[in-house]
């Protein structure tokens, strides 16, 4: 197999006004995944949840005019700091999300922390 010569090299940074407890509480809900993200469907978790061996599928309709069907396979959790992931779909991809405190890009809310990821996720959208 060819190395495809299109290739896109994304790094960003999202900053969540949660602590990583909180943020992580959040995430656990997966029957919220399609609310949060308009560009997600047939969205499904095989697995026991947030935890390494865990599979998290779906549909992704970004705004262009095609689907991609998407594999995140979930190969190191430690709650409630890091997960890593590989994505597998019509692209291969590393994800890496992790949080420390006292990073100040995490900061401590005294909202209801899905509420608070509603609105999070919402303002990266």
């Amino acid at each position: 197999m060819s190395a495809s010569p299109y290739v896109i090299d994304y790094r960003g940074t999202f900053d969540f006004d949660l602590p990583p407890e909180a943020m992580w509480n959040a995430l656990e809900h997966s029957e919220r995944f399609e609310g949060w993200w308009g560009w997600l469907r047939e969205f499904r978790l095989d697995g026991g949840g947030l935890q390494a061996g865990s599979v998290l599928r779906g549909l992704v309709s970004p705004p262009v005019p095609y689907q991609m069907s998407v594999r995140v396979m979930l190969d190191r959790c430690t709650r409630p700091e890091r997960i890593d992931a590989s994505v597998v779909g019509r692209f291969l991809a590393r994800a890496d999300a992790f949080a420390h405190e006292p990073d100040p890009r995490i900061r401590s809310g005294t909202d209801d922390a899905a509420a608070a990821l509603d609105r999070a996720l919402a303002r990266a959208a």
